[in-house]
């Protein structure tokens, strides 16, 4: 189970620890973003610090129909007490986003006038 917050932008932050080259965990606090779908977005002011190691460009498209090209690093991080390697996405905004593949197999609660995030797993669906 993860427990975050809501900041004062309302925003929903979790927790997130990247590993890099050097594994030691980095840290940081991340906006919770349904509408993406990768796993891991954080900003290349963070790379350094995190050591992680260039993969390739890729094509993306915004939210707001805009193509860009961005970098793209391969990553560890830790969510949830467990490592999972993952696509990390290099972008010139200040924000991390955790992306719904970070999300897929968990229960998110946001309570906005508690100012609390919580994620935990969830219990899988009963077939019929």
């Amino acid at each position: 189970m993860i427990r975050g917050y809501v900041d004062n932008d309302l925003q929903a932050k979790a927790p997130v620890f990247v590993l890099g080259k050097n594994a030691n965990p980095s840290p940081l606090s991340a906006v919770v973003d349904t509408g993406f779908i990768g796993g891991l977005c954080i900003s290349i002011h963070e790379v350094p610090k995190i050591e992680l190691a260039f993969s390739h460009d890729k094509k993306f498209e915004l939210g707001n129909g805009k193509v860009v090209t961005q970098p793209v690093y391969w990553g560890k991080v830790v969510f949830d007490k467990r490592t999972i390697a993952v696509e990390v996405i290099v972008s010139a905004s200040r924000d991390t986003l955790i992306g719904t593949s970070l999300l897929s197999d968990k229960k998110l609660d946001i309570d906005y006038p508690r100012r609390s995030v919580l994620i935990k797993p969830s219990k899988p669906r009963k077939k019929k």
